[in-house]
């Protein structure tokens, strides 16, 4: 009688792929998410597979930024009639200075940052109205409002919420793990992601270095 022969059971790996990107140049775009070469195969491949139980135990803004950034490139509307079609999940319109607004800081470059006060100088308004803009923009982190800090280069907000502290460069310090500063947790993980540290009072630890300022007649994106 032969011998019955055993079976090697493969653990089975779960597998997070970024869908392709748009055939619009997208040059002066940096972006969270990895860089996929047109024939598919990631440069990062660590970043894009990964097994179930790493993706449960490890908060990693690679991951995030692949499934969520990946999915807002493909809605963010580019043309005029787009954008008048457009509404946010909310069902509200996103003016003309928002899309300004968007526009500028899908150039700043991945590793750099820029200030509320630079938009403003840049494209008209008020640090206060950028700002504005940002804290309400449907396309993060596509659009990557995380590259943007206060002028003294405190960490400031994301997404709605400020950093837990005053915007002084003495006392106090960010508790990003408290509870209601989930957004500035993510702020700063895109940010440490990209090479940019941020202390524990919520300050850029490299400052003048990484801050960029438009070049004149720069595209849109």
């Amino acid at each position: 009688m032969p011998k019955a022969q055993s079976l090697k059971v493969l653990n089975r790996e779960e597998f997070i792929y970024a869908p392709s990107r748009p055939k619009t140049p997208l040059s002066s775009v940096s972006s969270s998410a990895p860089n996929i070469p047109e024939n598919g195969t990631s440069s990062t491949p660590a970043a894009l597979r990964t097994t179930r139980a790493e993706s449960t135990s490890k908060n990693s803004t690679d991951v995030e930024a692949l499934d969520v950034t990946s999915e807002i490139q493909t809605a963010f509307p580019r043309g005029e009639a787009e954008r008048l079609k457009y509404r946010t999940k909310e069902g509200k319109k996103v003016t003309p200075y928002q899309w300004d607004v968007y526009d500028f800081i899908m150039k700043i470059p991945r590793g750099k940052v820029t200030t509320y006060k630079i938009i403003s100088d840049s494209i008209g308004g008020s640090a206060r109205s950028a700002g504005g803009a940002l804290k309400i923009n449907p396309f993060a982190p596509y659009v990557p409002c995380h590259r943007v800090v206060a002028s003294n280069f405190f960490i400031g907000g994301y997404c709605g919420q400020w950093a837990g502290r005053e915007s002084s460069n003495t006392g106090g310090s960010v508790k990003p793990e408290d509870k209601d500063q989930h957004q500035i947790r993510r702020k700063i993980g895109f940010l440490k992601e990209e090479g940019v540290e941020v202390d524990g009072k919520g300050f850029l630890m490299t400052q003048k270095s990484v801050i960029w300022r438009p070049v004149l007649g720069s595209p849109p994106f």
